[in-house]
């Protein structure tokens, strides 16, 4: 839902400067996207290879604490994109007086 936000508030920013900020909306978009089919992914293997009684668990554990830590490193980003599109607004709204 923050992504919606985000991109409605930069709509209603007048000036040019918003097309960075949108790229980097729509990019980390598709990256948590792609992460979240790869994260279902290592969830099934990891459920697979319980119900196999397979050695590959701890592979597959291992794979999820890592697409967990790529989510975060994500989130972190889209504080920084947070921050910047409430610059952007403050900056609009001295501006207009």
């Amino acid at each position: 839902m923050a992504r919606y936000l985000l991109r409605h508030a930069l709509a209603a920013i007048p000036g040019s400067g918003n097309a960075p900020l949108l790229r980097e909306l729509d990019d980390l978009e598709n990256a948590i996207s792609l992460l979240d089919h790869r994260r279902y992914d290592a969830e099934t293997r990891l459920a697979r290879a319980r119900d196999n009684g397979s050695a590959e668990t701890g592979a597959a554990r291992r794979a999820i604490d890592d697409l967990v830590g790529e989510h975060r490193s994500y989130a972190g980003r889209a504080l920084a994109l947070r921050d910047a599109v409430l610059q952007r607004l403050d900056g609009a709204l001295t501006a207009a007086g």
